[in-house]
């Protein structure tokens, strides 16, 4: 049943909705005197069907609407506009509005009201929600102003439009990286053949027994130089398969290939922070993209070393695992750091949110994850206690071939 103080307050704003001239209160008024009772009830009669209609009309609005008096105080407010700030409606009328919402900037009693704008509004479930905003001041049937304010939530268009302009930008990083990558490349590759060309020679002068005295020594040094830069050879390659452009090309992957490339990328910050166990099986071939996939595991392996106490690296441990569960692969990376409380476990998937520092972390990172994995068919699941640690497991359909591996030795 709808309350007396919402009619009334409806009642009350009524005529300011209207075109100018006389309005269908007045007009009703009148009729009403020339009219009898019986005609005169059923009029009033309409008319309370009318502000019922208009109040259930505008509880059915999705977006918060309020009605400001010139007192400073709200005069009516819709369902959406209670359910964003967490109070019965009843508790709403009557409070100042300074008490209940954020101030607008430069908001003098109402001036350029006309101007849309944007508030950032902290909603009863805890999340701030960014709110687009139009009022507009209408005069009541007693020549007070009131300020009407409409709100839409633009939460998720601005994360959306945040994230398309963070994937922009490593896109282009991507398209510098592989750059490099390629000058790196090149010059390398000459570098690797004289070391290999040098170290050869060597070895057969010394077969041959024309071999100086000190060619051990340089022989050993060559080899520890070309073995160096294979590994930059390596890193390049990595770089290059990370930020390729070809996101979005499918095809069979090995599941090893990219947790073990993603080790790589990371390995030098890992190093002197933690040891890393590798719990790797032979599983199927995914279906995916090598890049995303790499990307994906790298972010988690960035997030367990972040989530690491400041501790001997001894004590630290970051654990990859890759194994076949009912038909499915999965590579799961824990830690044993701080843990995810479980109310920041309920949204770790939200586009930013996060509970590093300001600066450290726009909380997009496991976001685009989960969407990354969506993508892929599969899913993203995690586990957390404080204090023990977090275990983050990326869960892919298989494909229907084995990789061909050799045995370990």
């Amino acid at each position: 049943m709808r309350s007396r103080r919402s009619s009334r307050s409806l009642e009350t704003l009524r005529p300011p909705c209207m075109a100018s001239g006389t309005s269908p209160k007045k007009k009703a008024n009148s009729s009403l005197l020339r009219l009898g009772p019986r005609s005169a009830g059923r009029s009033e009669q309409k008319l309370a069907d009318a502000s019922n209609f208009l109040c259930d009309v505008i509880d059915a609005v999705p977006d918060p609407i309020s009605v400001e008096g010139d007192d400073g105080k709200y005069v009516m407010v819709n369902r959406s506009f209670a359910e964003l700030v967490g109070h019965a409606r009843d508790e709403i009328v009557g409070c100042d509005v300074a008490s209940m919402r954020p101030a607008v900037p430069g908001d003098g009693r109402w001036p350029d009201v006309s101007d849309e704008h944007e508030i950032t509004w902290p909603a009863a479930d805890g999340l701030m929600r960014s709110l687009s905003e139009k009022r507009a001041v209408l005069a009541d049937r007693k020549g007070h102003n009131v300020l009407v304010s409409v709100m839409r939530d633009v939460t998720e268009r601005k994360r959306y439009e945040a994230q398309l302009a963070l994937t922009e930008r490593l896109a282009s990083l991507g398209t510098l990286a592989a750059g490099i990558a390629h000058e790196i490349n090149n010059p390398l590759s000459y570098v690797i053949g004289n070391l290999a060309f040098a170290v050869d020679t060597l070895a057969s002068d010394r077969a041959c027994g024309d071999a100086a005295p000190q060619s051990s020594e340089i022989r050993n040094a060559l080899s520890e130089a070309l073995e160096g830069a294979r590994r930059i050879a390596g890193i390049v390659r990595d770089v290059k398969m990370f930020s390729r452009a070809d996101r979005e090309t499918l095809k069979l992957v090995d599941p090893t290939s990219v947790v073990e490339a993603s080790l790589r990328m990371v390995q030098s910050n890992i190093e002197g922070r933690a040891r890393v166990v590798r719990e790797i099986s032979e599983v199927p071939r995914v279906l995916g993209n090598e890049a995303r996939l790499s990307q994906v595991i790298v972010n988690l392996l960035m997030n367990a070393v972040q989530a690491l106490p400041d501790r001997p690296a001894a004590e630290n441990q970051i654990t990859v695992a890759l194994r076949c569960e009912h038909r499915a692969v999965v590579m799961e990376v824990r830690d044993n750091g701080a843990g995810i409380s479980e109310e920041s476990l309920r949204h770790v998937f939200d586009p930013f949110f996060t509970t590093k520092p300001v600066g450290e972390g726009m909380g997009l990172g496991l976001s685009i994850c989960n969407s990354i994995i969506n993508a892929h068919g599969g899913r993203i699941d995690v586990d957390s206690t404080v204090g023990i640690g977090t275990a983050f497991r990326v869960i892919l359909p298989a494909a229907s071939h084995l990789v061909n591996r050799p045995p370990s030795p």
